[in-house]
């Protein structure tokens, strides 16, 4: 598992498909890296906090729309850099135990 933070940390794309289902741990330690996930948009669509383009990128379960993600990011290397911070800064601010036990008990 070091070796996965390790290129999680130097990643700005990480994809983290649905398993078994949406909601899953992969996106937010991918954001927690600095890296913006990947994921497959939901089907049903669900409530969620995650938003495309703004902390995320979603595809569908296409080749097309995935393809057009990664040649999104591919053209558009300056703005993954920032991208990506905020995604850091959304899970660090909602994911982490002290965000956690803030929404808790406040």
């Amino acid at each position: 598992d070091t070796e996965l933070h390790e290129q999680m940390g130097r990643a700005r794309l990480v994809l983290t498909p649905a398993g078994e289902s949406f909601h899953h741990y992969r996106p937010y330690q991918a954001m927690l890296h600095g890296a913006i996930p990947i994921l497959n948009e939901p089907d049903p669509a669900l409530q969620t906090t995650l938003v495309h383009g703004e902390n995320c990128f979603f595809y569908e379960e296409n080749e097309e729309r995935f393809r057009e993600v990664i040649l999104w990011a591919a053209a558009h290397p300056d703005e993954l850099e920032p991208l990506a911070r905020q995604t850091r800064r959304y899970a660090v601010e909602t994911h982490t135990p002290a965000a956690v036990a803030h929404l808790l008990y406040a």
